[in-house]
């Protein structure tokens, strides 16, 4: 039997989240309440760039963003309250030029 799940657009759940949202995550209504309650943003970074055919892109963009709701997590059990802003991409290091990447040009070494 397939499960039915309701359209979000009909007050149904979009995605489900494990831990806290990020900023990006957040209304503004949330934003505007969290900095109310505190002035620590954990800023996640980390670059878009290949790393083999067995990984996404993103990698090292989505290891950021986690360990940034790790560390909420821990700081949230010791009642320090923080934000975790938008991840921010870093440029590909020029170590990784040697993978097919398709936000760079063959031109582009």
């Amino acid at each position: 039997m397939e499960e039915s799940v309701p359209d979000a657009a009909a007050g149904g759940v979009l995605y489900v989240q494990k831990g806290p949202a990020t900023l990006t995550e957040m209304t503004g209504q949330e934003v505007e309440a969290a900095v109310a309650r505190t002035r620590l943003i954990l800023l996640p970074v980390g670059a878009t760039e290949a790393h083999g055919p067995h990984l996404p892109l993103g990698t090292d963009t989505m290891e950021a963003r986690e360990i940034c709701r790790r560390v909420a997590l821990r700081l949230a059990a010791q009642g320090r309250e923080v934000v975790i802003g938008p991840v921010i991409p870093s440029a590909p290091r020029a170590s990784t030029w040697a993978f097919p990447a398709p936000s760079r040009s063959r031109h582009g070494r």
